[in-house]
């Protein structure tokens, strides 16, 4: 079996030199803390715990069944990201509980990685609520890790550019007092 660290390098390699080639500031920016990001959240997700397998982690596209989304007459899988977002600039997923919401994002996740589609940023919501910023400044310090202002720039430059693919999941979890700005005085 192949180790868990290569096969996730490995995985997010052709994504990392696709964007390196671009321009020296894309150079720079994968070195600052986005190669990182990338190489944690797909290690995250690509091997991940089951109720079966508490005490070891899998990888994903073992244990994953494919969930479709269907709206009105359209149905996907997710499994084509250009289709998908040539069509819609953004996608809404709503589903109950256990529905398979969170899964669904993270098929798309390591999808994107996969097919070299966009870079993801997969942003679990409920760490808003106990976080003192605001969702932009999150994305920075999730992705970069630092706090440099060049970083910050440079990042603000590259999400202009359409480069990204945001994913947010458990809007759900967000305490009501930090929904649409609101910050609770208690």
């Amino acid at each position: 079996m192949i180790d868990q660290k290569l096969e996730v390098s490995n995985l997010i390699k052709p994504i990392i030199d696709s964007y390196k080639t671009l321009n020296d500031e894309w150079d720079n920016l994968l070195e600052i803390g986005l190669k990182d990001y990338l190489t944690d959240q797909t290690d995250k997700y690509y091997f991940t715990n089951t109720f079966i397998h508490r005490g070891e982690k899998v990888e994903f596209y073992k244990i994953y069944y494919p969930i479709k989304a269907k709206f009105k007459n359209l149905s996907s899988n997710f499994n084509d990201l250009n289709k998908i977002f040539e069509n819609y600039k953004y996608v809404t997923i709503i589903g109950s509980a256990g529905s398979g919401k969170t899964t669904l994002v993270k098929h798309v996740f390591l999808t994107s990685i996969i097919s070299q589609f966009k870079i993801p940023v997969l942003v679990e919501l409920r760490f808003i609520n106990d976080y003192g910023g605001d969702l932009e400044r999150l994305i920075f310090e999730k992705t970069l890790k630092l706090s440099a202002k060049p970083s910050e720039r440079i990042l603000k430059r590259a999400l202009k550019n359409g480069s990204f693919l945001f994913l947010l999941d458990g809007y759900d979890e967000i305490f009501s007092t930090k929904k649409n700005g609101n910050q609770s005085s208690n």
